[in-house]
């Protein structure tokens, strides 16, 4: 009988092989923390664009006031935002808010169509660049308060998106990084 022959990895061949992984790593992560941010904000911007949209598509086909304006994000996760229109569009340690609600003729209350929270803690913050604090869409789908949103995170107004809300109800987001909707660079990230 011959000598048996072992087979299998030797010690040198498994450090090459972590060596590579660990490099391969270290190559990885930085570009997959910005593909998480660059979702995050995106998320944002869409459902901005949406709500926006969404008052618009409401106040043309009921005749009535629809204003979208920020609130009260929640204190702690689950729980439901804010009822009344707030003067902040939120921060990245609290949060953002914001609701979508009709206002029917008097004596109605208005009521809330839609809430849509951001969680604190993810860096992102949403600024009024003109100071708005509502935009209210009439019943002619025109709006009061129009305005560009910024939506910053921790990198700055290099990778900020906006959405630009026209005076006649047109809903427009960036679709660069750093500029606004109009292509003028987004030059502060508060």
């Amino acid at each position: 009988m011959g000598a048996r022959r072992i087979r299998g990895f030797t010690l040198v061949e498994l450090m090459v092989t972590l060596v590579i992984v660990a490099i391969l790593l270290a190559l990885a992560v930085p570009n997959f923390r910005n593909l998480i941010d660059n979702s995050r904000q995106n998320g944002v911007v869409d459902s901005l664009v949406s709500s926006f949209n969404a008052a618009r598509s409401t106040a043309l086909s009921r005749d009535l006031t629809v204003t979208v304006c920020p609130v009260t994000p929640p204190a702690t996760p689950g729980l439901a935002a804010g009822s009344a229109c707030t003067t902040s569009w939120g921060s990245a340690a609290t949060g953002s808010a914001w609701m979508v609600s009709v206002q029917p003729p008097a004596p109605a209350a208005s009521v809330i169509l839609s809430t849509q929270i951001v969680p604190g803690g993810n860096n992102l913050k949403i600024t009024a660049q003109g100071g708005s604090t509502a935009m209210i869409f009439s019943g002619r789908g025109l709006v009061t308060g129009s305005d560009t949103l910024v939506v910053c995170d921790a990198r700055g107004p290099a990778y900020a998106r906006a959405v630009d809300v026209a005076p006649t109800g047109f809903v427009q987001a960036s679709s660069t990084r750093g500029q606004a909707p109009s292509g003028a660079a987004i030059t502060s990230c508060p």
